[in-house]
């Protein structure tokens, strides 16, 4: 079995009901036979803080958290630099911050990310099985 990444939106008094929204929609959506690469394969959550220098673009906040992991043979400083060529705004903190959050999220049976993107508003990604 493999992984994709997934990202989803969803609305809710909290980011706990917004997630359950967003579950439900994506199993209502691919269907509830498992491993749909979707957010349909999580269970939980974690909230990342979005830096204050990228607070003007929260959903690419998710993008960089998202590519922010380390390939196969390439050194933690290859990784950054390819990261700040990718997204030149980052800073150096924040590069490090990305690839910090990136560990919290990138198991496929592990948590999904959260941005609180507006109020009552989040949005939803990671890796799942498929």
């Amino acid at each position: 079995m493999g992984a994709s990444d997934f990202y989803a939106e969803a609305v809710g008094e909290t980011a706990r009901k917004a997630f359950h929204t967003a579950v439900e929609n994506a199993l209502d959506y691919h269907g509830r036979g498992g491993y749909t690469g979707s957010i349909a394969e999580k269970d939980n959550f974690v909230m990342l803080i979005v830096p204050s220098s990228q607070d003007h673009s929260r959903k690419q906040w998710c993008r960089v958290v998202q590519d922010a992991e380390t390939f196969y043979g390439e050194t933690p400083q290859q990784a950054k630099a390819r990261m700040q060529k990718a997204f030149p705004d980052l800073t150096a903190h924040d590069t490090t911050q990305a690839m910090r959050d990136n560990s919290k999220i990138s198991d496929k049976w592990g948590p999904a990310g959260c941005v609180a993107l507006g109020k009552n508003r989040y949005a939803f990604f990671g890796w799942a099985s498929c």
